[in-house]
């Protein structure tokens, strides 16, 4: 039957535009799909490049909240430090002074010579 293959080919020859038209609407779809992709592609590479500068810098933030803890921590336990030998220093000075306004000027002299010796020493360690 060649006329039966004739007519097929006729037949397939005026869906020919067609077939042509769908396979060119299918060349732009995959164009259209493989553009979104690539453009998928960087913006989840700059993701990650901006997610890693985060990363680095959180890094840097608890480093540097670190260090200026351990500094305040320094400071503060030398400010007590300071506050107790003031104290001291200032319990001293009152009894010394107490026992100056009891004593005779020979003896208050030999008590602030004791308190600026004990001062000096202190102050040394």
């Amino acid at each position: 039957s060649l006329e039966d293959e004739i007519l097929a080919w006729e037949i397939d020859s005026a869906n020919l535009p067609q077939i042509k038209e769908r396979l060119r609407q299918r060349e732009q779809d995959c164009n259209e799909l493989s553009s979104a992709y690539d453009d998928m592609e960087k913006e989840n590479k700059t993701a990650a490049d901006q997610a890693a500068e985060a990363s680095r810098e959180s890094r840097q933030c608890k480093e540097q909240l670190h260090a200026l803890q351990q500094k305040a921590k320094t400071e503060k336990e030398s400010l007590l430090r300071k506050l107790m030998q003031t104290s001291t220093e200032l319990k001293r000075e009152h009894h010394a002074r107490l026992l100056l306004s009891h004593n005779r000027p020979e003896e208050a002299a030999a008590v602030t010579g004791l308190l600026s010796i004990i001062s000096g020493m202190e102050t040394s360690c």
